[in-house]
């Protein structure tokens, strides 16, 4: 699992509990884009309270997959949003709970600044 994490993360800072990891890919478009600085703990390996989580799946039809999702806690259980917009969050299965690896809790997302666009002739 930790090769499938070096794919999405540039390798963490050494402190697990808020290492700070640079986004290779556009992970939970528009929150997390590619080059944002993440804080994650991954000492928090389970669903606690409504949060972004990096997540794991190793037996997909597809192969492994790892991502960042929105969990929230609701009278229905956990639901799981697919990308920032919070629209249509899934209610998860207990059989989707078990076979889902938490694999750390987002604390902080560090937005990377835009880059600057050179002056271009005759502007």
């Amino acid at each position: 699992m930790q090769r499938l994490a070096s794919k999405a993360f540039c390798p963490p800072s050494i402190d697990p509990s808020g290492a700070i990891v640079e986004a290779r890919h556009s992970i939970f478009p528009p929150q997390i884009e590619a080059g944002d600085m993440l804080c994650i703990d991954f000492t928090h390996t389970r669903l606690t309270h409504d949060s972004l989580y990096v997540i794991a799946f190793e037996n997909m039809p597809w192969g492994p997959w790892i991502g960042i999702r929105r969990f929230q806690l609701t009278g229905a259980g956990w639901k799981m949003s697919e990308d920032a917009s919070g629209d249509g969050p899934t209610v998860l299965s207990a059989e989707t709970l078990q076979s889902m690896q938490v694999i750390g809790r987002i604390k902080q997302v560090y937005a990377a600044r835009p880059k600057r666009q050179e002056a271009r002739d005759g502007e």
